[in-house]
């Protein structure tokens, strides 16, 4: 799931764009964001956002996905994360991530 804002033209946008995206992000929206569910013992979650550079935070949005214990490793030269879970899971453990830097 990725919020699809239109983005501003790198050579310069109308003030009306510009305000609007400023805006946007001081209430918080972004197309930084993302989800998943879990269906096995690890789940690759593939998004162009994530690099070894940048900070990825996970935040269960299921009952079942917040008694969930995990490790995430970044997938070197790849542009994603595997997420993987000690205990199989039962498929309804869903999660929404955030990637920043």
């Amino acid at each position: 799931m990725s919020t699809q804002y239109s983005p501003i033209n790198p050579t310069g946008g109308t003030p009306r764009q510009l305000a609007h995206g400023i805006n946007l992000l001081l209430n918080g929206r972004n197309n930084a964001v993302g989800s998943f569910t879990a269906s096995a013992g690890s789940v690759d979650v593939a998004d162009e956002r994530i690099g070894p550079e940048r900070v990825v935070l996970l935040m269960p949005t299921s009952a079942a996905a917040q008694a969930a214990t995990i490790a995430i490793s970044q997938v070197a030269g790849e542009k994603k994360m595997t997420v993987s879970f000690p205990v199989a899971p039962s498929g309804t453990e869903t999660f929404k991530y955030v990637v920043f830097g």
